[in-house]
């Protein structure tokens, strides 16, 4: 079944942590719609500078142990994010990425559906949206009920933060 991402820290996690649930080929054809805007991902690998060294981390007084351990998952993670970067601009190339606009906008029901009729897939029925969540005048997405309505569809696996909707 197809997935669709809905969370670039949660996809970092689930990737360096050798998720196993998700393969190359749920990246290469998912669809992604991110919280976050297009520079938060391509400024990232820049952003997170060299790995520390041993030194640096047992000066912060941490035991070898958790100094090794801090590297290691510095790595994975460098390398999830590597990972995603390549993933996101072939997913672009091919329509699959839905940005938020600036920071300062939020997500939309409106755009989230367009892009899911965009890729044949069903839009979905804002009535069935919880009213205290939603209304036309604040068409904010929330990833966490999109989940559930998009699950009793059976078009996608929806992978939010951390948990899995199918």
């Amino acid at each position: 079944m197809r997935k669709l991402f809905t969370s670039f820290s949660g996809l970092i996690l689930l990737l360096s942590k050798d998720e196993q649930n998700i393969q190359q080929e749920d990246l290469d054809s998912g669809l992604f719609y991110f919280g976050c805007v297009r520079e938060h991902l391509f400024g990232s690998l820049e952003e997170d500078g060299p790995e520390p060294s041993k030194e640096d981390l047992l000066s912060r007084k941490w035991s070898e142990r958790i100094a090794q351990t801090y590297s290691q998952r510095f790595v994975r993670r460098k390398q999830a994010l590597a990972r995603i970067r390549e993933t996101i601009l072939k997913a672009e190339e091919q329509g699959r990425v839905l940005w938020r606009p600036t920071p300062a906008d939020e997500r939309s029901y409106s755009a989230f559906n367009a892009f899911l009729t965009q890729h044949g897939l069903t839009p979905i029925n804002l009535d069935d949206l919880s009213h205290d969540r939603y209304s036309l005048s604040n068409d904010r997405f929330h990833s966490h009920d999109a989940a559930a309505l998009l699950a009793t569809a059976g078009e996608l696996e929806v992978w939010t933060h951390m948990r899995v909707t199918d």
